[in-house]
Parts: structure tokens; C-alpha cells; sequence
């Protein structure tokens, strides 16, 4: 329990996470960060972290069936966000690929917006090159194209918001970046193979499958 000086109070909830499993996901030893390194840990705007350190606070004030389960879940998932932002990776890059550290630029701003998705023009800013270099080498590195790699965290966006949450299908296309609902419907049902209402009585609700990213 947090005192603010006007008198009010908050709740904070913390994450413990053991600094030999950490060091093996991110590479990272406690006590020999970098200063961009520190620089990221303060001020950490991943969505999905986020939305789970919500949801952990709400299963340990209101415990359920299989709430530590969930939390344990919730915890492993936030860890490989986390070790993702912050790994440290050989500086190695092949000619004509990108480089590790601009997939995970990618990747990052692809699991951190609400409301519009990141464009390709935007991807590329982020990458320090022009939109058309980064289809270009986007596609040589992945062996994909910048638009079907959007439209997957798209998805994968969606799927969580379905999974976690109990919005209504209208929110969740407008946080997933889509016109419409109907747009939406059309989407998922292409990608997925069922509509939102039907994945959401399949699935229920639960931990929606991370993202893969290009640099695992």
C-alpha cells in the first residue's frame, strides 16, 4: 500500500523475478547494466506487460480457481517481454539483413499500441532507413513481408484482448487497428478460422499465446 502526500492511497503489486533466470533470458547481469539499459527499465510501455500486471492484481485481490496458476503465467509471459527489450544480442549482421536490434525495434512497437497499428513508414523510421529498404530487407531477413509480420501482431493483439478481457468485439477492433468491426470479423475469420465470438467460446478466457518476434 502506497501513502500519497494529499492523504490518498494506491495499491502496488511487484514482481520478483530470480536474477539467475533473468541473466539467462536476457543476457543481462545484475549490477553491470548499461546505461541505455537502465534508461529502458524506466519507463517500460509495453502494453501486454501492462495489461497483465493489471489482471495479476485483480486475481491476487479477488483469488478465483487456478488464480496462482494464472498469475505464474502472467509472470513467465512479462519476463519475456522484458528479457526481449532487453537482451543483449552479438552486433553481428549479415549484408543486406537487418540487424538484430532493428527486429527487435520492430518487434517492440508492434506489442505496444492502441488504436492504430505502427505504419511500415513508421517501422522504418524506427529503423533508421526508407520505407522501401525496409521491405526490401525485411524480406530477405525473414523470408516474409512487413505487412503480413503487421498484420499477425494484429492478430496476436486481438487474440489477447479476446482471451483476457470481456470487451465488447467494437472495442477490441478499434485497439487492434481495425475501421470497423465488421472489417475486423472479416479479418480474424480469415486469419483464424473462426469468428471473435467463436474463438472467445472455444478458447474462453485465459493467457493468450505470446507473440513469436523475428529475433528468437
Amino acid at each position: 500500500m502506497l501513502h500519497r502526500n494529499d492523504g490518498s492511497t494506491a495499491r502496488i503489486i511487484c514482481c520478483e523475478i530470480d536474477s539467475e533466470v533473468f541473466e539467462a533470458s536476457s543476457r543481462l547481469i545484475a549490477g553491470e547494466f548499461r546505461n541505455e539499459d537502465l534508461d529502458k527499465c524506466l519507463d517500460v510501455r509495453l502494453e501486454g506487460v501492462i495489461r497483465r500486471m493489471t489482471q495479476m492484481a485483480s486475481e491476487t485481490l479477488h483469488p478465483t480457481y487456478a488464480s496462482d496458476v494464472m498469475i505464474e503465467s502472467m509472470t513467465i509471459s512479462n519476463l519475456v517481454d522484458l528479457a526481449r527489450l532487453l537482451r543483449v544480442e552479438p552486433s553481428h549482421q549479415l549484408s543486406g539483413q537487418l540487424a538484430l536490434s532493428q527486429l527487435r525495434r520492430i518487434d517492440e512497437m508492434l506489442r505496444d499500441f492502441s488504436g492504430k497499428a505502427p505504419t511500415i513508414a513508421e517501422l522504418a523510421a524506427q529503423c533508421g532507413m526508407s520505407r522501401g529498404h525496409l521491405c526490401r530487407t525485411f524480406k530477405t531477413t525473414t523470408g516474409r513481408s512487413v505487412h503480413e509480420h503487421v498484420n499477425d501482431a494484429r492478430m496476436e493483439l486481438a487474440k489477447s484482448l479476446i482471451l483476457e478481457n470481456d470487451l465488447p468485439f467494437k472495442v477490441i477492433a478499434y485497439r487492434a487497428g481495425f475501421a470497423s468491426q465488421s472489417a475486423f470479423t472479416f479479418a480474424f475469420g480469415k486469419s483464424i478460422g473462426l469468428t471473435p465470438g467463436e474463438f472467445r467460446r472455444q478458447f474462453g478466457r485465459g493467457v493468450s499465446p505470446e507473440p513469436s518476434g523475428l529475433y528468437q
